[in-house]
């Protein structure tokens, strides 16, 4: 179970990708900058320090997809329907 320390320490990480991402409108086109390495070294970072590799992971897509669309929910919503549900549904991941 998530405890409230591991807890904080997501909030830590996952707040200043936020602030930094979501910058423009949701589905505009932005240039490629050190931001976008950001998802994937939150990812990385939290799976060192909470030692929970799929909460990591999780919390990785959901920083992208949140930087991308603009805010914390439509990233949230993405996450779920775009990219979980159709990975899991799609017959190629299925084998």
């Amino acid at each position: 179970m998530l405890g409230l320390n591991q807890f904080g320490i997501i909030l830590v990480f996952l707040l200043p990708g936020l602030v930094l991402g979501s910058t423009g409108e949701p589905g505009s086109a932005v240039d490629p900058s050190w931001i976008s390495i950001l998802p994937p070294l939150v990812a990385i970072a939290l799976a060192l320090v909470t030692r929970q590799a799929h909460l990591a992971l999780f919390v990785g897509v959901w920083l992208g997809a949140a930087m991308l669309n603009g805010g914390i929910i439509s990233g949230l919503t993405t996450t779920l329907d775009t990219y979980i549900v159709e990975s899991i549904t799609d017959k190629g991941h299925a084998s």
